[in-house]
């Protein structure tokens, strides 16, 4: 008997255990389709603790992530969130500059960010201190070792990683999606000819440039931060006013209302007082990227990137360039004017390959080589998608779906009156592992290419 009342009480308390632990999952179900995100955060200084009630999507499920001090920069949002299409997708750069993408929850593909130069991601976590916040462009989770901090600042940071996002994701990088304003300052008084140009990118950094009035390639770039109080007024007009275009000059704003003439003029002097201040106090930049490439001081101007134990560098002073390419690559050159990277031989077209041709331009625009390239090599019922990018100082234009032995992405762009024609394949995704070391290949030359002579 006493037996038989020990086995009752023992089946009583694991039902009772049953019922709890089902009550627990049901709680747990509940809380997932409230979509309560509850992250732990470890700053510098103390444990921050932030929770996101987010609406649940299809493809963008609430989980519970916990951040820890390795990771420096943790983005969250929809990426393209004018397309109609939601989902969730995340962006984390960790204390040792690694950086990873994927969807919110399952972040697993490791990129590469850019070589680091002035306004990016080294200067951005130095720079600015730590914060968590939600905005439009998402979450994010920012551990800065930085001490200037403001709503506007946080906004750009956020801005900054959904642009890196894209550009990590696609492999390709443009100047002109994070640039929120070009404006004309006028001809420089003590060099005819020569006008003075400001462009703002998205997460406050500025360029300021000296550039022949009647259009051509960029003189001399000076490169800097707003302060503060310059970007909190900008970023205000910036969510006031609606977007401007004005003879060559533009202005993205993200608002409705119009701006008046007088509030023109206002941007107007702000442009010159940021352009006068930037040009007084920092350092000449010789040459640099937008959107990837390390500046070229004066004192480097003919210098080179140095290789490491991944790359070798390429020198071809006859074509004024210096550039790092995979140390697994042959450099052959068929003629005078053009070089390959192949692996192995010419005769290899699985591998990505790269071909480098530098000709005259003739005279011709960057836009009408670029026209002519299209019309020439583009294929029937495949549209030829253009973009543009920095590469040395230059801009340079981005066409993708040309014909060839492959379907083949074109870098071309103007230097010295020297046509750049660079050729990389395969660049259909469709190749597979092939497209996506070519992506690699692609930023590798992007990021390190660097002139040798000036124009």
């Amino acid at each position: 008997m006493k037996i038989i009342k020990i086995m009752i009480l023992l089946t009583a308390l694991l039902l009772a255990g049953s019922a709890f632990i089902f009550q627990k999952a049901a709680q747990a179900n509940i809380a997932a389709i409230q979509a309560t995100m509850t992250s732990t955060v470890t700053l510098p200084a103390e444990t921050v603790t932030a929770t996101v009630t987010a609406p649940v999507t299809d493809t963008a499920v609430a989980t519970q992530t916990t951040i820890d001090e390795s990771i420096a920069l943790l983005w969250e949002g929809d990426p393209l969130p004018d397309d109609n299409q939601d989902e969730c997708r995340s962006l984390q750069i960790m204390v040792d500059g690694q950086a990873m993408i994927g969807p919110c929850g399952a972040v697993d593909t490791p990129v590469e960010l850019s070589a680091d130069q002035p306004g990016g991601w080294a200067a951005i976590v130095t720079r600015f201190a730590p914060f968590t916040a939600e905005s439009e462009q998402g979450r994010v989770v920012f551990q800065g070792q930085g001490q200037i901090s403001s709503p506007a600042w946080e906004e750009a940071i956020a801005g900054w990683a959904q642009f890196s996002y894209n550009e990590l994701a696609s492999g390709r990088v443009s100047a002109s999606v994070r640039t929120i304003a070009s404006w004309w300052l006028g001809e420089l008084p003590e060099q005819a000819g020569a006008c003075r140009h400001l462009v703002v990118l998205s997460h406050g950094y500025a360029y300021t440039n000296i550039t022949p009035c009647e259009g051509g390639n960029v003189e001399s770039t000076i490169g800097g931060w707003l302060d503060t109080a310059e970007w909190d007024k900008f970023h205000g007009w910036l969510n006031t006013y609606a977007p401007l275009n004005q003879d060559n000059n533009y202005f993205t704003g993200r608002g409705s209302t119009e701006m008046a003439e007088t509030e023109i003029a206002e941007l107007a002097d702000w442009s010159g007082d940021v352009y006068h201040r930037l040009r007084t106090e920092m350092p000449l930049v010789v040459s640099s990227t937008v959107t990837g490439t390390a500046s070229i001081s004066p004192t480097e101007a003919a210098g080179c990137p140095e290789p490491t134990a991944e790359t070798l560098l390429l020198e071809k002073p006859e074509h004024g360039y210096c550039v790092l390419y995979p140390a697994e690559y042959t450099v052959e050159t068929p003629s005078d004017n053009a070089t390959i990277l192949v692996i192995g031989s010419l005769l290899n077209a699985e591998d990505p390959r790269l071909h480098i041709e530098v000709s005259e331009a003739d005279e011709r625009t960057l836009q009408e080589v670029a026209d002519q390239m299209a019309a020439d090599y583009g294929i029937p019922g495949l549209e030829v998608e253009q973009s543009v990018a920095q590469i040395g100082g230059e801009e340079a234009i981005v066409l993708d779906n040309l014909s060839g032995q492959d379907i083949n992405r074109r870098l071309i762009f103007i230097h010295d009156n020297r046509l750049y024609n660079l050729m990389f394949a395969p660049a259909s995704p469709d190749a597979g592992e092939a497209y996506d070391r070519m992506q690699d290949l692609f930023s590798l030359i992007l990021n390190s290419f660097t002139f040798t002579t000036q124009p």
